[in-house]
């Protein structure tokens, strides 16, 4: 089998024959943590539109099937406890509604946890990795997007988490995670940390028993979210395992970037987008299999069908 099948078939809770005959509604990327000026979720105040996006949902569709698709919780800038404790709450709501829960990569200190009795929250008992769901003759690859990312694909801490806890660092200095004109910290960050990061790797160079690190060279590690230009890169890593027939069409999160790919009458790639800044998104799969990316805006949502990428 290829290298999708590896990224779905590891231990999961999560079974998508009880999503037969249902509305499924895809969010991702919140990033919530724990209260403090490094957490997007809580300064943009998007717990309670999320909130109200799923009442008003749920509200003219009782049956609906709720997955949060990825780095839900921060935990490359605060501590696990503390998260959790902050959002314990909110955990008890989503419990409610049914929610499944697909680990990303910025909450995937978690994965070790699925299926076991570690974690005494019902939220996690839905919790897993990502899956293939079969509707309407099409075969959809419901995953974060961090899959076929070498370096952040597992577990062990690269680049990436490395410039979030250096961002983290301005943030509380700079009392938010925003610079001007709508900038994150975080990605006004990414050059400087490349800076930091190589003059790190040629003092560890310098060791003769070191030797640096994949996840330290240039380049590497970083995420389409703090870094725009690996976004190429992402769609097309994908976009080998489609042309091998792995899947028909995927939904993921990752990058930030709500929209289609390639085109609005052609499209295999649904991005859900995040709810860590202004703009906040969500995908549709409906019963019959259609799938449709929408933005919630000012309490009502509207089709988003911006192509994330040109050809």
């Amino acid at each position: 089998m290829g290298a999708s099948m590896e990224i779905i078939n590891k231990d999961t809770a999560i079974n998508p024959l009880e999503m037969n005959g249902k509305n499924i509604y895809v969010i991702s990327d919140l990033h919530a943590g724990d209260g403090s000026y490094r957490d997007n979720f809580y300064y943009f105040k998007n717990k309670d539109k999320l909130i109200q996006c799923i009442d008003h949902i749920r509200n003219e569709d009782p049956e609906s099937i709720w997955i949060i698709l990825g780095d839900f919780l921060e935990f490359w800038q605060a501590t696990v406890g503390d998260v959790i404790i902050q959002n314990e709450a909110f955990l008890d709501y989503l419990a409610d509604t049914g929610a499944y829960y697909v680990v990303g990569n910025h909450d995937n200190d978690l994965t070790a946890f699925i299926n076991t009795n570690h974690l005494n929250h019902r939220f996690f008992s839905k919790m897993g990795t990502g899956f293939i769901l079969e509707r309407d003759n099409k075969r959809i690859m419901i995953v974060h997007g961090h899959e076929t990312d070498p370096f952040n694909m597992n577990t062990q801490p690269g680049k990436g988490r490395m410039l979030a806890i250096f961002a983290g660092l301005f943030e509380d200095k700079n009392k938010s995670p925003i610079l001007e004109k709508d900038v994150t910290v975080e990605s006004a960050l990414t050059s400087i940390g490349e800076v930091l990061l190589s003059i790190f790797s040629w003092i560890v160079s310098k060791f003769k028993k070191l030797t640096i690190p994949d996840s330290l060279k240039k380049g590497a590690g970083a995420t389409p979210s703090q870094n725009p230009n690996l976004l190429e890169q992402h769609i097309k890593e994908f976009e080998k395992l489609k042309n091998n027939d792995e899947f028909t069409h995927l939904i993921c999160g990752h990058t930030h970037k709500a929209g289609i790919y390639p085109s609005k009458d052609n499209s295999w790639y649904y991005n859900t987008g995040c709810w860590a800044m202004k703009d906040n998104s969500f995908v549709k799969i409906s019963k019959e299999g259609n799938i449709s990316v929408f933005d919630w805006v000012e309490d009502q949502a509207v089709e988003n069908n911006k192509v994330v990428m040109s050809n």
